[in-house]
C-alpha cells in the first residue's frame, strides 16, 4: 500500500540501522505500562502477540522477558526486516493465521487509530479470540477525549480513527469484555534520564490539578485522562465470553 511505502519508512525513520533497538527509556517505559496493566508478571515462554510491531522495540523486550513473542504487521519492508533476523514475524492484515486462545498477552501500541472506525470492533473481536481466557490486550492510541491528544492524532497520515472514553466503553460491552484500565500513558520517572525525570516530577501535579479542574467543571465527574496525549485502554476477556 502506498501509504505504508519507503517515503513513510523514512519519515519515521524505521531504517535497519534502528529496528529492534531498545533504548533504556523504552525499556522504562514498557516495564512500567505492563506493570500497572498486570502483564508484567507473565513466566518465561508465555505467548505474547504484537499488533504492528513497527520498529521492533517492543519485540526486543518482550525477549528480554523471555517471552515467546510473534509480531503482526501490514508494512512489508517492516516483515522482512524481523524474519532476515529470524524473528517470528507475519504480514498480516488481520489475525486469522492464528487459532482461538492462542497468546497469554497481545500488545498493540499506536495501532487502534489505523484501523477505521467500521472495522474496529471486528479488529478487537479477533483480538479477543486470540486471547487465552482470562488474558488481556494492552492498547495505546491518541487520546480523543483531550485536544492534547491531536497532535499525535493528525501527525501520520495512516491515522484514520479517533478514539475516546466513549467509543473503548461501547466496544468493551460489545465483547463481555471487563476495562480493567483507561487512563494515559506510563509517565516513568526512575530510568529515564535526569532531565525527563525533573520534567516529569515537575509536571505531574499540573497533571492532576488540570485534570480535577477539567472533570469536575466540564465533564460532570466523567473520568477521562484529559491531560495525556496518549491512552491506554486494557481489558480482559470474560471466561464466558
Amino acid at each position: 500500500m502506498a501509504e505504508f511505502d519507503n517515503d513513510y519508512l523514512e519519515w519515521k525513520a524505521w531504517d535497519d540501522q534502528a529496528f529492534c533497538v531498545l533504548t533504556a527509556e523504552q525499556a522504562r517505559y514498557f516495564e512500567a505500562e505492563l506493570g500497572r496493566s498486570g502483564a508484567l508478571d507473565l513466566p518465561p515462554g508465555a505467548r505474547v502477540l504484537e499488533i504492528g510491531f513497527g520498529q521492533g522495540c517492543f519485540l526486543t523486550f518482550a525477549q528480554s522477558r523471555q517471552w515467546q513473542v510473534t509480531g503482526a504487521e501490514v508494512n512489508p519492508h517492516l516483515v522482512s526486516m524481523g524474519q532476515a533476523r529470524g524473528l517470528d514475524v507475519h504480514g498480516a492484515q488481520d489475525l486469522s493465521a492464528w487459532p482461538d486462545e492462542s497468546f497469554d498477552l497481545v500488545v498493540a501500541f499506536d495501532v487502534l487509530e489505523h484501523v477505521p472506525q467500521a472495522e474496529a470492533l471486528g479488529f478487537l473481536r479477533d483480538v479477543m479470540r486470540v486471547l487465552k481466557p482470562g488474558a488481556r490486550p494492552v492498547l495505546r492510541f491518541p487520546n480523543g477525549d483531550s485536544p492534547f491528544g491531536l497532535m499525535h492524532q493528525n501527525a501520520d497520515v495512516t491515522h484514520v480513527n479517533a478514539i475516546g472514553r466513549g467509543k473503548v466503553m461501547f466496544w468493551a460491552q460489545a465483547l463481555k469484555a471487563d476495562v480493567l484500565a483507561l487512563h494515559g500513558q506510563a509517565q516513568p520517572v526512575l530510568g529515564v534520564g535526569p532531565v525527563l525525570a525533573v520534567y516529569r516530577l515537575a509536571v505531574w501535579p499540573v497533571r492532576k490539578l488540570l485534570n480535577l479542574f477539567v472533570r469536575v467543571f466540564f465533564l460532570g465527574g466523567a473520568p477521562i485522562d484529559f491531560s495525556a496525549a496518549n491512552v491506554v485502554a486494557v481489558l480482559r476477556k470474560r471466561a464466558d465470553a
